[in-house]
């Protein structure tokens, strides 16, 4: 019981230090993107708000389920910021206990409780902290919670219906929150090929049913067909691997950020050789890390085929993915210690595998102070508002909303006539 009790004392350890944090830091108005919030609300204050305002793509995703839980706790909480945080915070805890409950359910007793921690540290990680103290970022949560999800459906002992329904909750968790959730199905069906503990013809029948889901939650978010295509030439091609093996890197050592295709690298042969030695004795474990990995790699490579082509590989160190970026690793230390890569590999690879545990652990140290400059930027522009309002100066107004005075002042005006931060 006592053995039992440390991993579950972590996991509700990590969850308070980040809502401490969170709370503590948490940008205290709406700024940047989340004054994109501003014409839906009007639109609900006038009873005008429709399913297509909420389906419009912003920067190439579909946040429905993010707007919908956005105007919830705005209009419930009169606009407070914490609210946000908060919502933000109950998803992340409910994806890092539902991941926690299935690395339980499936890991041989002698790694069991050493598995729980890795999950507790890493699903909980501080790589969460930019996100959190910023309520836009809620959508990058419902995905998270929809990953989980998606790794219950194919990794749990359930009946066929339950299993159904949970993969097709947990595609439109993610799917409607980001366009990284996109890579939640071919990461199911990796699962799904892996997963001995189903048989043939129900596998067949999950994939196709999930799959006609899939395809109508991509036509009804707008996603298909799709606006942007993947390079051919060769050069566009290169920065699409470096964008995606710096995303994936970011992850782990996203404080040298050069090292990070390297990085990535050595986590993918760690994580090969890791899941081939598990096959024989672990398979469920082989299906749940190499799922999670498949989803984080898909994500990158997708951010990659959105992103590269106009903003340049270096764009994939953004802190917001560094959420979907800690599975990877989350998926390379967790099989690498399930199949004991840290003690009875050859040197360099029990080497290789200590020093991504320090580089991961060091990356999330570094995501820390990158949350309290975010808070004091954001801290520094609601005091300016508040100290010169209405005569905000157009300088103050560009780095509000996006390089575009006029708009921002238009929509702090509605911020300040429904009484919203920073105007309560």
């Amino acid at each position: 019981m006592a053995d039992r009790l440390k991993p579950n004392n972590l996991l509700a350890f990590m969850a308070l230090l980040l809502l401490a944090l969170a709370a503590w830091w948490h940008v205290p108005m709406m700024l940047w993107d989340h004054l994109d919030l501003v014409p839906l609300l009007q639109a609900a204050d006038t009873g005008a708000l429709s399913a297509g305002q909420l389906l419009q793509p912003h920067g190439g995703h579909s946040h429905v389920s993010a707007y919908l839980a956005l105007l919830g706790t705005t209009l419930i909480s009169g606009g407070w910021p914490l609210a946000d945080v908060l919502v933000s915070w109950l998803l992340l805890v409910a994806f890092a206990a539902l991941l926690y409950h299935c690395v339980r359910a499936v890991s041989p007793a002698p790694d069991r409780y050493r598995l729980q921690g890795l999950t507790a540290l890493m699903a909980l990680s501080t790589l969460h902290l930019p996100n959190l103290v910023w309520g836009w970022q809620v959508a990058v949560f419902i995905c998270l919670l929809g990953v989980a999800t998606g790794i219950a459906a194919i990794t749990l002992d359930c009946s066929r219906p339950a299993r159904l329904v949970l993969g097709a909750a947990a595609l439109l968790l993610a799917v409607s929150s980001f366009a990284t959730g996109m890579a939640l199905y071919p990461a199911m069906i990796v699962g799904l090929l892996l997963q001995t503990r189903i048989a043939g013809p129900e596998k067949l029948e999950l994939a196709v049913l999930w799959g006609l889901w899939f395809l109508i939650l991509l036509f009804w978010m707008d996603y298909l067909p799709p606006d942007t295509a993947v390079p051919t030439a060769a050069g566009g091609l290169a920065e699409l691997v470096l964008y995606t093996l710096n995303y994936l890197g970011a992850g782990a050592i996203r404080f040298a950020g050069v090292l990070a295709p390297v990085i990535t690298l050595i986590g993918l042969g760690l994580l090969a050789l890791a899941l081939q030695r598990l096959r024989p004795t672990a398979p469920s474990l082989v299906t749940l890390w190499a799922a999670l990995a498949a989803f984080a790699l898909g994500a990158a490579l997708l951010t990659a085929i959105g992103r590269a082509p106009h903003f340049g590989s270096d764009h994939a160190f953004v802190l917001r993915y560094g959420s979907f970026a800690t599975l990877f690793w989350m998926a390379v230390l967790g099989a690498a210690w399930s199949a004991r890569l840290h003690r009875q590999g050859q040197q360099p690879i029990r080497y290789a595998t200590s020093a991504l545990a320090v580089c991961v652990a060091l990356n999330a140290l570094h995501f820390i102070p990158q949350s309290r400059d975010f808070h004091a930027q954001g801290k520094a522009l609601h005091n300016r508002v508040i100290e010169a309002w209405p005569q905000v100066p157009d300088e103050t107004l560009r780095e509000i909303y996006f390089e575009d005075p006029d708009e921002a002042r238009a929509r702090l005006q509605y911020l300040h006539d429904r009484g919203f931060p920073p105007f309560d």
